[in-house]
């Protein structure tokens, strides 16, 4: 028996045998069965679309942080860049190549966002308020706006008017505000005073209070008049900045209208010329069609009137609704929210998802009348287009319509393409169409998984079911095993998408769903059968809607049945968690290594693991050192809701939120949860409850479950209020608190709540006070040491005092009660009423910082001039958002989001 010895030789990676080398080429031979080899022009043509988009996608970045040189410079520097890159070659071509579009994307930005035409509505009544105060700096301000102006605007109305605010839920419908009817006109003349006529360009928003819609027509030359009120800068953190948005559609601000008979027909408008006439002629179409499919989908649900079909609910009209045509009107709020959770809510807002089972569904019935060639494409473009005018105009619907009308041009063409070198290149018109959408978690994602399912979803399919076969007999693969590979394929694309998606999704939203692989692979396909006999019955429906009756047999029990298991998936235990604050260099490493680990197949591999396992010691680092700095005693966040109020105390990694409402129109419960999670913050196990005004509490039960809210701390007038009027917000309030399990405690002067390293002691009012008005019992807290007390307090200062409403009678009782009581930070008594009380009082304790939560209407009062001066004093409706930090050492520090600082020692 002989013996035989591996034959030694030296390779590029050090000293080998024949053996390993065998391995190594039958590891290569595997990779490239699982990775399909890609030509090199393939990979040339996807760098140069990819280093497009990034230098692109830069160029707005660097604009919109203020590093641009503008826009006429930065399109000159793009074309000096582009013509230079004509006479080099190598590495200097792809620099000059990449400058330019960096130049380009920042020019650009320039134009579509921060560039005002001379005639713009706002730029023409900013010089016309300036001229008529001989103010020259109105030009270089908002500030003559004041609460808005007065003003007369003529244009074509682009779209029918429509009744908002009926259907007020929860606490929203005891503020008995009254609906109003929106649309939007497309200004041409601003009428000044004396009749003098200037030509203005831009869009307005109407609104028209009292809910009377006006006598007009979609298309017609229409006069406004009312208050203009421009966009204004973001109020709280975590707001988006509506100036921005509005300026890349052109939209110039809202005209506020008191009733209908402000709105009325122009008869011979002089400036309706050929182009306007075009703008109103689409604009009639557009509403036309859009009525047809409204009535279409009314037909199929059987919501036409008397044929109302017994069994089939309003959710499932509205889900039908705002799958079909995009409407996702206040009454979906409560769907938005499920299938936010869930991690659904792509497929209920119109998106690629929507029309590319659209197109499937007309490529089909198209085939069924044999092979068509280039018709095909051209025919489903039109109908994506006719599609587009049906739905709203909103981002995903351009997105989606721009990328499947390339696509399909492609194809039309006969054109051989690469489906990830053309994805780019699409990123690239959508950024320059609408640049603000690089900050959009819907670009982001959309574009992100589209590449991830070209590129990494075939590859973790074949690593893990084996490589698919082509070529075979038609019967040697069972129909079983057909279905089986399809369910698990569905189910490693839907992992997939999730663990590429997750991080970003958690750092944009707070949400972890892990249902979410499953609900997306049961609710997915139904979702999909939904939208195939939806639009058979909405083309059929626009024809005749009773053909979209007799289709809606098959649409409303699916509806019903999609409906049934989200809310089964929604009420899974740890389906979805609200997750604390990361940061972006987390989630953007996660995505990458997600992305990795699904390509090169890591969970088979340890190093893969112990990349995971060093991305959430990273995480669990960043969590554990969320809260406040240790320095800090006491943190005190001021939101700005207008009229109302709404404070977050914070100590160590503890949280109450002081009162939780408003009056103002605008703001809501999901301003308040993104302002909270924006300040580091996510639960909020506590709220106070000062008294029974809706001002203060009427957004409470819409944050139970975003903060996380287990207790409800209320005053004993609170509960008397409740017992008294059973039918009342403050006993709906009650009932709320009691469905989600919402404990409710009653305190009153002498009780404390811990707050990390400090205490809330209330000082007002006493058991059984004698007030006779509500704010009078409105909880006066002060935040103090654990384990001090007001009284004990009196050669030092309480850090904060939160104060509620009251007014003449309580301060004069707390005054007699607790004379030494003298905080740092205060929050100023009934949003700043001038009440002689209040203003002597708070003259008296003289707090280093004051926090007024207020509407314009109580700004600057000149009654507490005298108080202001020498102290920092915020004011929710000049400042925004304000907040005051007490460290333990005494040193107070306070500010704004609009940027005024203040800070004093001890």
């Amino acid at each position: 028996m002989g013996w035989s010895f591996p034959t030694l030789r030296r390779t590029k990676h050090g000293v080998a045998d024949d053996a390993t080398e065998a391995v190594a080429a039958d590891a290569r031979e595997v990779r490239s069965i699982h990775e399909p080899v890609v030509a090199p022009n393939v990979i040339a043509s996807r760098w140069r679309a990819g280093a497009a988009v990034a230098s692109i996608a830069l160029g707005i970045f660097l604009a919109r942080e203020g590093w641009s040189p503008g826009a006429g410079l930065s399109l000159a520097l793009a074309v000096c860049a582009g013509v230079l890159a004509i006479f080099v070659r190598g590495v200097a071509l792809r620099v000059l190549l990449s400058l330019a579009m960096v130049m380009l994307g920042s020019g650009w930005y320039a134009v579509r966002v921060e560039r005002v035409a001379d005639n713009a509505l706002g730029r023409v009544i900013v010089e016309e308020v300036a001229a008529r105060s001989k103010r020259e700096d109105a030009l270089e301000s908002t500030a003559p706006f004041g609460d808005g102006q007065l003003v007369t605007v003529e244009g074509v109305l682009l779209e029918s008017p429509r009744v908002e605010g009926t259907d007020a839920r929860g606490l929203q419908r005891f503020l008995g505000r009254g609906p109003v009817v929106r649309f939007s006109v497309a200004t041409r003349r601003l009428v000044l005073d004396g009749g003098v006529l200037r030509d203005v360009s831009g869009v307005v928003r109407v609104r028209v209070d009292g809910g009377r819609v006006p006598s007009v027509s979609v298309g017609e030359a229409v006069r406004v008049s009312g208050v203009f009120v421009p966009p204004g800068a973001p109020v709280n953190p975590g707001e988006t900045d509506r100036r921005l948005l509005w300026a890349q559609e052109g939209i110039e601000g809202t005209v506020r209208a008191t009733g209908p008979d402000l709105v009325t027909i122009v008869e011979s408008a002089a400036w309706m010329g050929a182009a306007n006439a075009a703008r109103g002629a689409f604009a009639r179409a557009r509403a036309a069609m859009h009525t047809r499919a409204s009535r279409a989908i009314d037909a199929m649900m059987g919501e036409n009137g008397a044929s109302h079909v017994p069994g089939t609910s309003h959710d499932a009209a509205s889900l039908v609704r705002a799958l079909l045509i995009g409407d996702l009107g206040p009454g979906t709020d409560d769907l938005r929210e499920t299938f936010t959770r869930l991690g659904l809510l792509h497929a209920l807002t119109i998106s690629g998802f929507h029309l590319a089972v659209m197109a499937l569904v007309t490529l089909t019935m198209l085939r069924l009348t044999g092979d068509r060639g280039w018709v095909e494409p051209i025919v489903v473009a039109a109908l994506v287009l006719m599609y587009a005018m049906i739905v709203p105009t909103d981002s995903p619907i351009v997105r989606s319509v721009l990328m499947v009308l390339l696509l399909l041009a492609a194809e039309a063409f006969g054109r051989r393409y690469d489906r990830l070198t053309m994805l780019a290149w699409i990123g690239v018109i959508v950024l320059l169409v609408r640049p603000l959408e690089f900050w959009s978690l819907g670009f982001q994602l959309t574009f992100g998984l589209t590449a991830m399912l070209y590129v990494v979803a075939p590859i973790v399919e074949s690593r893990v079911l084996g490589p698919q076969v082509f070529g075979l007999a038609p019967d040697s693969i069972g129909a079983k095993d057909k279905l089986w590979r399809i369910v698990r394929t569905a189910g490693l694309v839907n992992a997939s998408c999730w663990i590429a998606s997750t991080p970003m999704v958690m750092f944009r939203t707070g949400l972890l769903s892990p249902i979410g692989i499953l609900a997306g692979v049961v609710i997915g396909p139904i979702v999909a059968v939904v939208l195939w006999v939806g639009y058979v019955a909405l083309l059929a429906g626009m024809v005749s809607p009773t053909l979209a009756a007799w289709l809606g047999v098959v649409v409303r029990p699916i509806a019903e049945g999609t409906l049934t298991l989200t809310a089964w998936f929604d009420r899974v235990p740890m389906g979805s968690m609200r997750m604390p604050p990361m940061s972006l260099a987390w989630a953007i490493v996660a995505t990458a290594l997600g992305v990795a680990f699904l390509r090169r197949g890591w969970w088979k591999r340890a190093r893969g693991w112990m990349l995971v396992g060093v991305m959430g010691a990273w995480l669990s680092i960043e969590w554990m050192s969320a809260g406040l700095p240790r320095r800090v005693g006491t943190r005190v966040d001021m939101f700005a809701v207008g009229d109302g109020s709404c404070l977050l105390v914070r100590s160590g990694d503890d949280a109450i939120l002081w009162d939780a409402g408003s009056l103002s129109a605008g703001v809501g419960a999901r301003t308040l949860t993104r302002a909270v999670r924006s300040v580091g913050a996510w639960r909020v196990p506590t709220v106070v409850v000062t008294h029974p005004d809706l001002d203060h509490y009427g957004f409470l039960p819409e944050l139970v479950e975003p903060l996380g809210v287990r207790t409800v701390v209320l005053g004993e007038r609170f509960l008397t209020r409740a017992r008294e009027n059973s039918s009342g917000a403050e006993a709906h309030l009650i009932e709320q608190l009691r469905e989600k399990r919402v404990a409710v405690r009653a305190v009153s002067a002498g009780d404390r709540l811990t707050l990390g390293s400090r205490e809330v002691e209330f000082v007002s009012p006493a058991a059984g006070a004698p007030f006779v008005r509500d704010n009078e019992h409105s909880l006066v807290a002060a935040i103090v040491p654990r384990g001090a007390t007001v009284d004990a307090l009196s050669a030092s200062r309480a850090d904060v005092l939160l104060t509620g409403d009251i007014s003449a009678e309580a301060i004069n009782m707390l005054r007699r009660a607790q004379p030494a009581l003298a905080p740092r930070v205060m929050e100023l008594p009934h949003h700043g009423s001038a009440d002689p009380a209040s203003i002597e009082w708070v003259g008296a304790i003289s707090p280093d910082v004051v926090l007024q939560s207020t509407g314009k209407r109580r700004a600057n009062d000149p009654r507490w001039a005298l108080v202001r001066s020498g102290r920092a004093w915020f004011c929710t409706a000049l400042d925004g958002a304000s907040w005051a930090e007490v460290d333990v050492d005494g040193s107070v520090r306070a500010g704004s989001l609009r940027g005024q600082s203040d800070q004093r020692s001890r």
